[in-house]
């Protein structure tokens, strides 16, 4: 009986400074290594519940173009003044972010003023 209690002294030892090793680690969580690393942590979706992801900045962030197909992240971005404009012709910067789904902003495609696609 006494080297059962033993053994199963051990193991809470045992156990006990398995749990204070792991802790004396700082791990860091998936969003301060976005977010670290330059990166916007946000919701991939409206809904209650929708998961999250880093979205990384592009290397081409504001540069000149007159056509989504240029840009890392596929938006040419108009700008805002150009709501007048829908149709005409003119030229946009680049989105900053890789994932441009939630950007609800005037685009240019072929030169052209396009209304925003906004989920």
């Amino acid at each position: 009986m006494k080297k059962v209690w033993m053994i199963i002294l051990i193991l809470v030892i045992t156990l006990v400074v398995f749990i204070l090793i792991k802790n004396s680690f700082q791990t860091l969580s998936d969003q301060q290594i976005c977010e670290n690393n330059g990166g916007k942590w946000q919701s991939s979706g409206q809904l209650l519940g929708s998961p999250y992801f880093c979205n990384d900045p592009t290397t081409d962030a504001g540069k000149s173009c007159s056509d989504s197909s240029e840009c890392e992240s596929g938006l040419c971005e108009a700008q805002t003044s150009a709501i007048d404009k829908i149709g005409f012709t003119g030229t946009g910067n680049c989105y900053g972010w890789v994932n441009a789904i939630w950007a609800c902003s005037l685009r240019i495609e072929n030169s052209t003023v396009s209304p925003g696609i906004c989920p």
